[in-house]
């Protein structure tokens, strides 16, 4: 079984965070865009992130006790965010799937540290695309509507995405054990 990633703030309020800018206060399409290609795409090299402040914005209604209170916040089509105390508590066992770079998260006037924005290194044939559904965009290409997952691969990983759609991020029952077993705030949902 697949799971998708979830938040206990994500059930009090929905689209909770976005990407906003690689500069404190400055907002920057291609440093967005760059980010996207970089740690959802995973075309490129990650090193600029070393040199970068990775800034996310979180959206009305959420107030820092909530962000205080997860290890995990989910962001609007971008790469997942997670707690420091995540990123260390599980350093050992993602070390090949995970790369982690700091970042700060913005709520109202206030920026928080202790988060990071994390790279998946792991990318899948995940998607059965012959059971999966798909819808037709506006360029008559394919979408992908609803995934149906190839269910032999569930326990050969934590996190990955899909190899042909790499904004297909998803979790392995090796990543649930996990998070239970340090203590973590994560949720997760059946995808």
């Amino acid at each position: 079984m697949y799971y998708s990633l979830t938040s206990p703030l994500q059930r009090r309020v929905p689209d909770l965070f976005d990407f906003v800018s690689a500069r404190p206060g400055r907002s920057h399409e291609g440093v967005r865009r760059r980010i996207f290609e970089t740690l959802v795409l995973g075309r490129g090299d990650a090193r600029f992130l070393a040199y970068t402040t990775v800034v996310v914005q979180a959206q009305e209604g959420i107030t820092p006790e909530l962000i205080a209170d997860a290890d995990y916040l989910p962001t609007v089509a971008g790469p997942p965010v997670f707690s420091a105390a995540f990123a260390e508590a599980t350093r050992d066992e993602l070390r090949d799937e995970l790369d982690c770079h700091p970042c700060l998260v913005r709520c109202g006037g206030t920026e928080f540290g202790g988060f990071v924005v994390a790279r998946v290194r792991r990318f899948l044939p995940l998607v059965d695309p012959e059971r999966s559904e798909y819808w037709t965009g506006a360029t008559g290409t394919p979408l992908l509507r609803t995934p149906v997952y190839r269910p032999e691969l569930a326990e050969s990983f934590h996190l990955a995405r899909d190899v042909d759609h790499p904004e297909v991020l998803v979790c392995g029952p090796r990543l649930v054990r996990l998070v239970e077993s340090k203590g973590l705030r994560i949720l997760f949902d059946p995808a």
